[in-house]
């Protein structure tokens, strides 16, 4: 599934970015002299942690996807839509290339099939009787 795919890719590329950071540390210390070392594998090291939190909702959404939870769907788009609007603001191949699952997903969520599911699942909810009711 697309999700478990972006989900896995995200802690894929979390270990990259921690694999990475004291490159990075060093390269940004060289074209900026002033700005402390620490700091910098301090904030690679938040933004691997951004991403793995956002890898396992992935996970958790994309599983309850499948258990046909209406929630699930719901934050499989927002996340989703977020993650096409940070890939649009990498203008790199790598940005670009991380646009594909992003736009397959989302096109698999609002495809009519997979939204009629979801929209049963409430209508059905909506018939059932309240709780104090006496039917």
């Amino acid at each position: 599934m697309l999700a478990v795919l972006t989900g896995l890719l995200g802690i894929g590329g979390a270990v990259w970015v921690l694999l990475r950071a004291q490159h990075t540390a060093d390269t940004v210390v060289a074209a900026h002299p002033d700005i402390s070392r620490q700091l910098v594998v301090d904030v690679t090291y938040g933004v691997a942690a951004v991403s793995v939190a956002i890898s396992v909702l992935y996970l958790i959404a994309a599983r309850a996807l499948l258990r046909g939870r209406r929630w699930a769907w719901t934050t499989l788009i927002v996340l989703t839509s977020i993650g096409l609007l940070k890939a649009l603001g990498r203008p790199s191949l790598f940005g670009l290339l991380s646009l594909l699952p992003d736009v397959a997903l989302l096109g698999c969520l609002l495809a009519p099939s997979t939204r009629s599911v979801f929209r049963r699942e409430r209508s059905a909810q909506a018939q059932l009787p309240a709780a104090n009711s006496p039917y």
